[in-house]
């Protein structure tokens, strides 16, 4: 670990302040080194029943300090450090300049590898009792001095796969075609596919080989804190059936 964030290509929130990547069962995260503040990457299986914030900051967090893992640095002395992060954790000791980084083995911390990761970033002013600094948050809280369960990220592992260690994540690959579902209900087709926030898709179709793709929807923009998009699609009772494709407009 350098200090260095490894890739932009595992951005999961706008702006350019949370980064997650899971290869295997380690999950690697990034943030923006700290300014004169203490922040914290809080990662949990559960966001649940609140607690007092770690370092003894001012408020609750939906997320058990002594029991869950985090990634903190120090706006002081710009050292960073992971909490109750078990076996084989990484981390630089210490970044002026650069990024907060560290990985952890998910299925040693969590005796398992969960299906889905809560994870925000908080920044507190420095200090016992310093106060949450709400406008940087990620994702956006309500403004209070809480950090409540709707306030994490509640991201699918695979969503934050990159297996081929490309720096992108694999939903986001140079293939643009990914795999989706599809819910086939009497008139209508709902097509699901995973998505990252900031991306914009779009869904074609033909309805027989040989047929042009066309678009059936328009672009489609992936909001904060969204990682699963579908679209509704209601062919004729003509069409006995139809061909499916997601595109990711913003790699194109």
């Amino acid at each position: 670990m350098d200090g260095v964030m490894d890739s932009p290509g595992y951005q999961i929130a706008a702006g350019g302040k949370l980064y997650a990547a899971v290869r295997g069962t380690t999950l690697y995260v990034a943030a923006p080194a700290t300014d004169a503040n203490d922040q914290f990457i809080l990662i949990t299986d559960i966001a649940d029943h609140p607690a007092m914030a770690p370092w003894g900051k001012n408020g609750q967090v939906a997320f058990d300090p002594n029991a869950k893992p985090f990634l903190a640095q120090n706006g002081a002395t710009r050292a960073i450090s992971w909490s109750v992060a078990g076996a084989g954790n990484l981390c630089p000791n210490s970044v002026s300049l650069g990024w907060m980084e560290g990985s952890i083995d998910l299925e040693n911390v969590f005796s398992a590898l969960p299906e889905t990761i809560s994870i925000c970033l908080a920044r507190y002013a420095s200090g016992n009792g310093g106060v949450l600094i709400a406008a940087s948050q990620i994702p956006a809280g309500n403004g209070d001095d809480n950090i409540d369960v709707s306030e994490f990220l509640r991201v699918p592992i695979s969503t934050l796969r990159d297996e081929d260690s490309d720096g992108v994540l694999d939903v986001l690959g140079s293939n643009p075609g990914f795999p989706a579902s599809f819910t086939n209900n009497p008139g209508v087709f709902a097509v699901r596919w995973p998505a990252v926030p900031g991306q914009t898709y779009r869904v074609i179709a033909f309805d027989k080989q040989g047929d042009p793709m066309l678009p059936l929807s328009g672009p489609m923009l992936c909001s904060e804190g969204t990682f699963n998009l579908s679209y509704s699609d209601y062919p004729p009772a003509s069409v006995s059936q139809r061909f499916y494709r997601v595109e990711n407009m913003t790699r194109q």
